[in-house]
């Protein structure tokens, strides 16, 4: 790879590492290879360590690949991010983030802040190894799509997303949509809900909430653990309920 002619670009740069039991002896080649494609202007790229030895989750993504002009596609599965300092990636349009570990709560504000064209964002089981503090994201006036399972990632950082798909807690759905002022432009949503202990009154009482500030709804919905599906649609402010058991 380092022997590449150095005029030519790497598109695309998939690193997905296995079961190593001293990733002490290659953590440095990983490096090399991931500076490497950032250098050749890399506008994919894809970091997965999940199939690797459980020490390989603790690797620190490099700093440089928050830095990249060129980064249009970024996912990370199974790495810790504990150096955040500064993130500027104006061409990145898509990030997926999966089972990533943030040394600060502030790291996952920055790093969303510096994503200036974002339109389609994906977190699921985000992990924060310090104490919770409050903040907000600069903007991501420009988001699409969220695919949204994790805790971590505010409802009113979305405002502006035209499909949403979330996880939800039964007990806080109640007031989860009270924190944001409106979704102009959403036209579906997907809920995916445990209310299995929970009455149904809660639920709907969420999700008036949620229909009385979605001016432009066409379609929600709703997934439980026990599998009962529920679809709205906005019919000149009257809703339908249909229920698929």
């Amino acid at each position: 790879m380092a022997m590449r002619d150095i005029t030519l670009p790497i598109l695309s740069f998939h690193l997905e590492c296995w079961n190593y039991y001293d990733c002490r002896d290659i953590s440095e080649d990983i490096y090399k290879f991931v500076n490497i494609a950032i250098q050749r202007g890399v506008e994919n790229l894809n970091i997965d360590f999940s199939s690797s030895h459980s020490l390989f989750s603790r690797m620190a993504l490099p700093s440089f690949v928050f830095s990249s002009k060129t980064l249009s596609i970024l996912k990370l599965k199974q790495i810790t991010l504990n150096e955040v300092t500064c993130v500027n990636l104006p061409s990145l349009k898509a990030l997926y983030l999966d089972v990533v570990t943030f040394t600060y709560y502030e790291y996952i504000l920055k790093l969303l802040s510096g994503c200036p064209i974002l339109q389609d964002l994906g977190a699921n089981d985000l992990r924060v190894e310090l104490p919770y503090s409050e903040g907000r994201v600069i903007s991501l006036s420009n988001l699409i799509r969220a695919n949204i399972c994790d805790i971590h990632i505010e409802f009113d950082w979305l405002q502006n997303v035209e499909r949403l798909r979330a996880t939800v807690l039964m007990e806080k759905l109640p007031y989860t949509f009270e924190r944001i002022a409106m979704f102009h432009n959403l036209t579906y949503l997907e809920l995916i809900i445990n209310y299995q202990h929970f009455p149904r009154a809660w639920m709907f009482n969420g999700m008036i909430s949620c229909l009385n500030i979605v001016p432009n709804f066409k379609v929600l919905s709703l997934m439980r653990f026990v599998m009962l599906t529920i679809v709205f649609f906005n019919l000149n402010k009257k809703y339908l309920f249909r229920y698929i058991e």
